[in-house]
């Protein structure tokens, strides 16, 4: 349940719509789960003093249940994100009670992604691109070209959902604070025997940083070793970083094994010309 600053009930409402201003998802890296049921208290700051605007709970996606700033309720400004880990872990006087992470809004229309990536002895955050729009199920999906209608014309790719059985990925530039678009993603398997290889396809991210299509599809994982080639050096090439030639990271390889193909299996990195994240998402 989420209640505003003055107790009111916030009601459920669309992440997605073009007016949430700003939103924020919690990932267990210690389970490897959303963190769900975790309160976060949003204050906005000035020079002298901070000030409550709205206290909400964690849904079971580790979401909340409706944009925390809109652009009915933004000013422009400094705010903080208050995350009351101590309680969701169950203890606190755990090493960390309260993450509070503090940022500035500048563009009331924008749309501001603030992510909690946590474990009991550490934690990451970065601005990220919003949520995943809805799947749309009408097109044709081409994992290069991006969704199709009936007449060949390209639409704008929808990722696919969290729920099934399958693999996707979401790779944020943080040199940028956005989706990384047009970086091409390899996606190989391994053999048994641990050392022959199959590469199984080669998406392209859209301007979000996901790709219009499952890296695996639902029903298509199987129990074994996978890995995700993620070609940075080629697209920081291109993004006006000055990398150069030959850039200190030409790909990362994220290699991970799979043992429950029954379940969906989101693996997002965090990217920028000199380093890299990665994690198991929800």
């Amino acid at each position: 349940m989420d209640f505003s600053g003055n107790g009111a009930m916030v009601e459920k409402s669309d992440l997605h719509a073009p007016s949430a201003v700003l939103t924020s998802h919690v990932l267990d890296m210690g389970t490897g789960m959303p963190g769900r049921g975790i309160p976060i208290t949003l204050l906005k700051v000035e020079p002298e003093s901070a000030h409550v605007l709205a206290k909400v709970v964690t849904n079971a996606d580790g979401r909340c249940d409706a944009p925390l700033l809109t652009t009915d309720t933004v000013e422009a400004g400094a705010y903080r994100l208050e995350f009351d880990v101590g309680a969701y872990h169950g203890d606190q006087s755990g090493f960390f009670g309260t993450v509070p992470i503090e940022f500035q809004i500048s563009d009331v229309s924008g749309h501001y992604h603030v992510p909690l990536v946590l474990a009991p002895w550490g934690y990451s955050t970065y601005r990220g691109a919003p949520p995943a729009r809805p799947p749309n199920d009408g097109g044709h999906w081409n994992c290069d070209l991006g969704k199709t209608d009936d007449a060949g014309n390209q639409t704008p790719a929808a990722p696919p959902g969290s729920a099934p059985p399958g693999m996707t990925t979401h790779v944020i530039d943080i040199a940028r604070g956005g989706g990384a678009g047009g970086l091409a993603v390899d996606v190989v398997r391994f053999g048994e025997d641990g050392g022959s290889t199959q590469q199984l396809r080669t998406c392209h991210t859209t301007p979000e940083g996901r790709t219009s299509e499952w890296l695996v599809p639902a029903g298509g994982l199987e129990a074994g070793d996978y890995e995700l080639v993620f070609h940075l050096g080629d697209y920081f090439a291109g993004a006006g970083f000055g990398v150069g030639p030959n850039p200190f990271f030409s790909v990362a390889r994220v290699r991970f094994r799979v043992s429950d193909p029954g379940v969906h299996h989101h693996i997002p990195i965090l990217a920028a010309p000199w380093g890299y994240t990665t994690y198991r998402g929800s």
